[in-house]
């Protein structure tokens, strides 16, 4: 009996730990969540990446903290943020032993323990932006490059300024890119390479300039030192890489071959190789020694930055938030890193509330809101995802890209129409009616147009706005459609005739925003300053204002029962509204950008917002008491 039951605890336990990294790698959907919320979709857009070290480890900098991967499973292993974190984290690099990994952002450098994320030292202050990072090689000195070409020299255990070094000048101040900087072998000694197209080496100690290189007619956007400290490499906004002597100073080898400029050179570290990339998309591997290109992989896209592992044999680079990994000597793909995400512009519940649509900079995401996994990613041509719409019945996905309209099938993501109208402008805003009859759109071209969803003919063309139209809704009835200007005026349209019935105007502002609720008696807008009005939406007489947000109000959406109202807006909040006192019932932050969308579940217990920073966080809606104080 005590054999048996020994045995069943030993495969038990055996099950426990082969299912421990399933589980976690699903949980980070729920990792580091701010107060009130239940779920994350989405990782934030990505900033930037580094190697640990020892090569275990893969840090990225994304728009909502620092993500820590697994190098071998690619597996999520933690999530740095919090308080320390307010907006997107830019630069990222470790330490050379590894104990400590620094992070730029919200005006601030901060050193975590990489392991644990406990915060070592925050360096505050910092009103320019930082383009560069490097750690002396004992890890006691940390420079930070600022795009006012200022380098900053601080002490990594107290926090203590050293020093600045200044001399690099900016031909073209509104590029406000900055100076490159690493750290020779040798700690005392620091290298930069500047926008004016010099290399400068400078002793760290004294702040003195050492040596000065003129390397480029043009912007030099990258170096590399050797690991023996005898060559520096720099790239070019001159679509040049050089190699030079940095005892002499003497110029060695000109590399050609990028064809646009090169944003990243690195060596690997035991110098036989030297990997460029830049903006033709290519990442290039070099023999140092002789000059010659020894292997030339097509990425695609803008290439900002690549790694390599530090034993040599993994490149890794990011391209349209996905994170690439190939062999560096055959060039063989081998794994990615999915599941960063581009700003969100618009977002939107299934009418059953099992699918939520994300519009995005790189297509539409379709995320299953029960598990919190991507469905399915719809890409499109050309622009953004600017605002996307379900039809009532929940067969059909309207979205708009590269300034047209298409329906999309929303159980198979196929495409079913193509809708063109609006050229030559921007779209801003799209709506069903109540029956999916009709789909109306808006934009930059100061008109609203009437689609018919069946056909794809184009019923009517409203005109009579004068600056752009930012939003378009359907009463819930479906026979009145309200449109929301730069021009401060809110018009009310006969949804069947396109007759002009009202216009409101006094407390509007430039309308981003509308909203009806579900009963149809109150209109909701929300402007450039912050503020949302209420309206009787038969007399367009003005009921109420909520005050409170900073920034644009982004989008609005009332709860299915109408007792509240959300909003979202430019200043990072989300804020539940109670429609009958206008009084504020919660506050949600947690995103690192603007709010730019909301959407409430069907069921009206979760509250969905997208934002700026590429993510979608879901939160739990406490009902609001009626009356009598009790919940419906």
């Amino acid at each position: 009996m005590n054999k048996t039951l020994g045995y069943i605890l030993l495969v038990m336990l055996f099950v426990s730990l082969v299912y421990i990294p399933i589980c976690n790698a699903q949980d980070y959907a729920t990792w580091n969540l701010p107060e009130g919320a239940k779920s994350r979709l989405g990782k934030g857009s990505i900033k930037d990446l580094e190697f640990s070290p020892d090569g275990s480890r893969i840090a990225v900098g994304s728009s909502i903290g620092v993500w820590i991967y697994d190098a071998n499973t690619l597996q999520e292993i933690t999530l740095f943020t919090g308080d320390e974190i307010t907006f997107e984290v830019g630069k990222l690099i470790f330490s050379p032993d590894g104990n400590t990994l620094a992070g730029t952002g919200a005006g601030r450098i901060n050193l975590w323990d990489p392991i644990t994320g406990e915060l070592k030292i925050m360096i505050e202050g910092l009103r320019e932006g930082i383009s560069s990072l490097a750690f002396s090689s004992d890890g006691k000195i940390l420079a930070g490059a600022s795009w006012n070409e200022k380098i900053n020299l601080w002490d990594t255990v107290s926090g203590t300024q050293l020093n600045i070094l200044t001399g690099h000048t900016d031909p073209n101040p509104s590029l406000a890119i900055g100076p490159s900087i690493m750290f020779s072998p040798n700690e005392q000694i620091l290298v930069s390479g500047g926008e004016d197209g010099t290399i400068r080496f400078w002793n760290t100690a004294t702040g003195e300039l050492l040596k000065t290189i003129n390397a480029h007619l043009e912007q030099v956007y990258s170096i590399a030192i050797s690991p023996d400290g005898l060559t520096v490499a720099s790239g070019s906004q001159d679509r040049t890489i050089r190699l030079w002597d940095t005892e002499t100073g003497e110029l060695q080898y000109t590399l050609k071959g990028h064809i646009r400029r090169i944003n990243s050179v690195k060596f690997s570290t035991d110098g036989k190789t030297l990997v460029s990339t830049g903006w033709d998309g290519t990442v290039r591997l070099w023999n140092p020694a002789t000059g010659k290109l020894r292997h030339r992989k097509n990425i695609g896209g803008l290439i900002d930055d690549i790694e390599l592992s530090p034993d040599g044999k993994t490149l890794a680079c990011e391209g349209d938030n996905v994170i690439f990994l190939w062999d560096a000597v055959t060039g063989k793909n081998l794994k990615s890193i999915t599941g960063h995400t581009w700003y969100i512009d618009s977002i939107a519940f299934s009418p059953f509330g099992r699918t939520l649509a994300c519009g995005s900079g790189d297509g539409t995401h379709l995320w299953d809101v029960g598990t919190g996994k991507l469905r399915k990613t719809i890409p499109e041509p050309g622009m953004n995802v600017l605002s996307l719409a379900y039809s009532p019945d929940g067969t059909t996905l309207a979205t708009v890209s590269s300034r047209k309209i298409r329906l999309w099938d929303a159980s198979t993501g196929e495409l079913q129409t193509t809708l063109a109208g609006h050229d030559k402008s921007y779209l801003r805003s799209l709506a069903f009616n109540a029956d999916s009859s009709i789909l109306a759109s808006a934009g930059d071209d100061k008109t609203i147009r009437l689609w018919n969803t069946t056909t794809g003919e184009l019923k009517n063309t409203i005109t009579q706005h004068t600056d752009t139209v930012w939003s378009v809704v359907f009463s819930p009835n479906g026979q009145t459609l309200a449109s929301g200007s730069s021009d401060k005026t809110i018009r009310l349209w006969n949804a069947s005739t396109s007759e002009h019935q009202k216009t409101i105007t006094g407390y509007t502002g430039r309308v981003f925003s509308l909203a009806f609720s579900p009963d149809g008696k109150i209109l909701a807008n929300g402007n450039w300053d912050g503020i949302i009005s209420l309206w009787d939406s038969a007399t367009g007489e003005h009921n109420m204002t909520l005050t409170g947000h900073t920034y644009t109000v982004e989008s609005l959406v009332f709860s299915p029962d109408g007792r509240t109202l959300a909003s979202g807006s430019d200043d990072g909040t989300t804020r539940l509204w109670d429609i009958k006192t206008g009084e504020s019932q919660n506050e949600f932050r947690g995103h690192g950008r603007g709010v730019s969308s909301v959407a409430f579940s069907p069921d009206g217990t979760t509250l969905a917002s997208g934002s700026d920073d590429g993510t979608v966080l879901l939160w739990d809606v406490v009902p609001t008491p009626n009356a009598i104080g009790e919940t419906k």
